[in-house]
């Protein structure tokens, strides 16, 4: 494959996994793709980008079981939790032997272990890692996207003043600068990463029963949200067909537990 042909599936992969309910059209997709891949040789970084974007979809499956409560099959989601990690480091491992630099605004390898460190619950691992990825990837909006996952470890720590500080502060930067430069130039990669702030918000303040005196924001914050992932907002380059299923229902879920 060209090099155009190999980012353009990168790109379909990547809007599949965001669409509820394609989970295992994304994996075969996902599977022939890296076949291709190693076939034409294409090099380390399109593979690792795979690999990445593989754990990805390993995460919708875990995060739609999980927004189901208790109806959520258990099994499932350790398999997702488990493959998710594991995809991971093969990423990793891929970078490493193909000299493929840990600073690459695309791979951004240290938020992904950040994440599976979260998925693990080790989150001083997690904060670590997130932070790493601040420092080393020199993309200022990557750093947004970094800076919105570090909320959520700093919170489990402990630390929960703040992490909620944190948050705020990161929520304002999406509305100025490179936030809005992003807005304007992908709104749906703009609003996923906002949301996710306050959905890491909320879960992490209910999980330490700290919700308490954060309540009316992050109540307010998570129907701000809700609003604003509407379709009808996306204006241009809509890479995915629905892009908000899967964030609205973990904000639901959210908003059930905690209102």
């Amino acid at each position: 494959m060209e090099k155009m042909q190999i980012e353009e599936r990168l790109k379909k992969l990547s809007g599949l996994r965001e669409e509820k309910g394609r989970d295992e059209e994304a994996l075969l997709m996902a599977d022939e793709v890296l076949k291709e891949i190693k076939e034409e040789g294409a090099g380390a970084k399109p593979e690792a980008q795979l690999w990445l974007e593989k754990s990805l979809i390993w995460q919708h499956v875990y995060m739609n079981e999980r927004n189901k409560g208790e109806g959520g099959d258990g099994g499932k989601m350790e398999e997702a939790k488990k493959e998710m990690e594991e995809s991971i480091k093969t990423a990793e491992r891929v970078m490493e032997d193909g000299g493929v630099d840990r600073g690459d605004p695309v791979l951004r390898i240290d938020m992904y272990l950040g994440q599976a460190a979260v998925e693990r619950k080790d989150y001083q691992k997690a904060k670590e890692a997130y932070e790493k990825a601040i420092e080393v990837v020199k993309s200022p909006t990557n750093r947004l996207e970094f800076k919105m996952r570090l909320c959520e470890p700093v919170i489990m720590l402990g630390e929960i003043k703040e992490g909620v500080r944190l948050a705020q502060t990161t929520d304002e930067e999406f509305d100025m600068g490179v936030g809005e430069e992003l807005k304007e130039k992908d709104y749906i990669t703009w609003v996923i990463w906002k949301s996710g702030i306050w959905i890491r918000v909320a879960r992490s303040l209910d999980k330490k029963e700290k919700v308490g005196e954060y309540k009316e924001l992050v109540m307010g914050k998570l129907s701000e949200m809700e609003e604003a992932l509407d379709e009808s907002k996306i204006l241009t380059n809509k890479w995915v067909e629905k892009p908000f299923e899967i964030r609205l229902d973990e904000i639901e879920t959210l908003k059930k537990k905690i209102g």
